[in-house]
């Protein structure tokens, strides 16, 4: 019902790239083709710089493929995130789906905070969505990968067809990090499957960042809180055997009630790169 006539797939390609310059991280080149944009809004603490992924039609049409390549060079700092939430327009006839690539390179003793709003898939949407992260001796890797049931107050909850993603992380060349999620709207429907949930969110802190003493704090308060049954957002985390890798991931009924969440468990970033996570939208 909601299937659109096909139309021509469009290709957006983004390249950026972040470096120290006379003490400061600094975005010195930046480049993208339609229908993606790459925003370098300069943030208010100083401590990192930022690059804003956005578009031109307030979502990502059937077809479409986004590619972005990011490297941030040795001990700068950067994060990366977008405008607002990644919305996922009605697929169309065929069922082709939206993709977004993300890949990005860390070099030595560089940070990068990827801290993106949340997915939104309309009904009959299709999502495909995978991320490549190759860091170096002393970088570190903040990375949120978040979505919602859709537009629940339209009467679209998991009313998509598809929601695809899949993360690595590789340190040195070896693999620390796979993670591959895969969703149907009418599986995700089912209770036994989402909990009754309609936000969901991963967090992962890689490399240096996962020796963080904030991370580790917050992890420690976290896995000493027993969760009870009227808690509104269900968190679970922990360190994943001997690797330098933290993992955590978020269960709650909207994208408000984990976003407050996310701002306890993302302190290291407002020392990292100066701005909290708190100070921008879920």
């Amino acid at each position: 019902m909601h299937a659109t006539p096909r139309i021509p797939s469009t290709a957006g390609t983004g390249r950026a790239r972040v470096e120290r310059v006379a003490g400061r991280s600094v975005v010195t080149s930046s480049y993208a083709t339609s229908p993606m944009k790459l925003l370098t809004p300069r943030t208010a603490g100083g401590g990192a710089a930022s690059v804003v992924v956005s578009g031109f039609g307030g979502g990502i049409l059937s077809g479409d493929t986004l590619s972005l390549d990011l490297d941030v060079g040795p001990a700068a700092v950067a994060t990366l995130g977008t405008q607002a939430s990644t919305k996922i327009f009605h697929a169309d006839a065929e069922g082709r789906p939206a993709t977004q690539r993300l890949g990005a390179r860390v070099a030595a003793e560089g940070f990068l905070a990827v801290l993106p709003d949340p997915v939104v898939c309309f009904a009959d949407a299709a999502y495909e969505q995978r991320q490549r992260f190759d860091l170096e001796d002393g970088a570190g890797l903040v990375l949120l990968d978040a979505f919602t049931a859709g537009r629940v107050a339209r009467s679209e909850r998991w009313r998509f067809r598809r929601f695809a993603s899949r993360n690595e992380v590789f340190l040195r060349g070896r693999l620390l990090l796979h993670e591959a999620l895969e969703l149907r709207g009418e599986d995700a429907a089912d209770e036994l499957v989402t909990g009754g949930f309609d936000a969901f969110a991963t967090l992962a802190f890689a490399g240096s960042a996962a020796a963080d003493p904030e991370v580790a704090g917050w992890l420690g308060a976290v896995s000493g809180r027993r969760p009870r049954r009227g808690d509104a957002v269900r968190v679970s985390a922990g360190r994943v055997g001997d690797r330098p890798l933290v993992t955590a991931r978020f269960a709650g009924p909207s994208a408000e009630h984990v976003h407050a969440e996310l701002r306890a468990a993302l302190g290291c970033v407002a020392t990292r790169t100066g701005t909290a996570f708190g100070d921008r939208r879920f």
